[in-house]
C-alpha cells in the first residue's frame, strides 16, 4: 500500500458573495490545485440571483503556471481519467442541475434563496443532501487513477453527511473486484448421443461455476482473461483470450476439440460486438452481436436482459 501514490483533491463549494452574484462568471464547483490554479464548473450570467441568461456550463482546463507545468498536466490527465466531465446538464432561470460521467447517479443542483445565497444540493438514491465541500481520494493503479472514496460534507464538523465508494457510483470503476457463485447453463440438446453426462437430456440443464476477478484494467473469468485497452465516453475496446469448444461424440460430425481463441469486444452503450478466432489451429471463428441494457434499482441491484445474434463459421 505504501508504494501506491495517494493524491487528495478537494472540491470546494462557495456561497454566493456580492462579487460572485453581480459578476459575469459564477463558479459552481471548484477544484483548486496546490499552486493556486483551479479547475472549475462555471457559468456566465448577467442577471442578479438568476440563471435566466445562462446557456451552458463551462469546464476550462487548469491554467498552467511557469513553475508547475508538469503538475497541471497531471491534474488535467487525472480529471479526464476519473470521468469528471459533464454527462447531463439542465439549466432554467430557477436552477441548474448536472451530473458527471463518472457518477451518473449523482445529481448536483444549484438554486438561489431569497437572500440571494447560492444553495448547493446533492441528490443520491432519491435523497437530498445539502453540501458545502467534497473530498475525493484516489489511488494510482498501473498508471491508471481510480477513485477510492468520496466524502460529502455539509459544513458540520461533527457530522459526516455522505460517504460513497466507487461501487456505488454508476460510471466509475473500483480499483478491483471479485465475485463468485454457481450458475446454470440451460439450452436445447442438439447432440443427443453426446458422451457428456449433463447433455443426455433435452433441454440440457448443466450447473457451472462462475467467477470474475478484475484488478485495474485486467480481468479473469472462468473462460479466459483480458484487458480494457481503449475507453472514450461510451465506447470501449476489450482484448481477450478464451477457451472455447468442447469434445463431443455425434455420428457424422467431426470432433471439435477445445481451443484457445483470441479476439476483442467492442462496446458502445448497450451494444456489444464480439469477435473470436482460433489463431493457434485455424479452426474457425465466432461473431456475436449482443444488446444488453442495464436497469438499476437503488445501488445494490442491477438487471441486464440480453438479446444476441451469434454466428459460427463451418470450421
Amino acid at each position: 500500500m505504501t508504494s501506491c501514490l495517494y493524491i487528495f483533491i478537494f472540491i470546494l463549494f462557495f456561497f454566493c458573495s456580492p462579487l460572485t452574484c453581480f459578476g459575469k462568471i459564477l463558479v459552481l464547483l471548484e477544484l483548486p490545485s496546490i499552486d493556486g490554479s483551479s479547475f472549475n464548473y462555471s457559468v456566465e450570467t448577467n442577471q442578479t440571483c438568476s440563471f435566466i441568461d445562462v446557456t451552458r456550463i463551462k469546464i476550462p482546463d487548469l491554467k498552467a503556471s511557469e513553475e508547475s507545468n508538469l503538475l497541471i498536466k497531471k491534474l488535467n490527465y487525472f480529471q479526464r481519467k476519473l470521468n469528471l466531465e459533464l454527462d447531463e446538464q439542465f439549466i432554467s432561470p430557477e436552477k441548474i442541475t448536472f451530473s458527471l460521467k463518472g457518477a451518473k447517479n449523482l445529481t448536483f443542483k444549484f438554486t438561489y434563496n431569497k437572500q440571494c445565497e447560492l444553495q448547493k444540493t446533492l441528490l443520491f438514491d432519491k435523497q437530498e443532501h445539502n453540501i458545502k465541500e467534497i473530498d475525493i481520494e484516489y489511488i494510482n493503479i498501473l498508471k491508471s487513477p481510480v477513485i477510492e472514496k468520496i466524502v460529502f460534507k455539509n459544513g458540520n464538523a461533527d457530522k459526516l453527511d455522505l460517504l460513497l465508494y466507487p461501487w456505488a457510483l454508476r460510471g466509475q470503476l473500483s480499483s478491483y473486484e471479485f465475485s463468485v457463485g454457481p450458475a446454470l447453463n440451460v439450452h436445447s440438446n442438439i447432440r443427443h448421443k453426446n458422451n457428456k453426462h449433463f447433455e443426455k437430456n433435452d433441454p440440457v440443464v448443466e450447473p457451472i461455476p462462475g467467477f470474475f476477478f478484475r484488478y485495474g484494467p485486467f480481468f479473469l473469468n472462468k473462460n479466459g482473461l483480458g484487458s480494457l485497452v481503449f475507453h472514450y465516453d461510451d465506447l470501449n475496446l476489450v482484448v481477450m483470450g478464451v477457451l472455447e469448444g468442447e469434445p463431443y461424440a455425434s455420428p457424422g460430425l467431426e470432433d471439435r476439440k477445445s481451443g484457445v481463441f483470441l479476439g476483442n469486444i467492442l462496446k458502445y452503450k448497450i451494444a456489444e460486438l464480439t469477435y473470436y478466432n482460433d489463431f493457434l489451429r485455424n479452426r474457425g471463428y465466432q461473431l456475436k452481436l449482443n444488446f444488453a441494457p442495464e436497469y438499476y434499482f437503488k445501488i445494490n441491484w442491477r438487471v441486464s436482459p440480453q438479446t444476441y445474434i451469434q454466428f459460427w463459421d463451418k470450421k
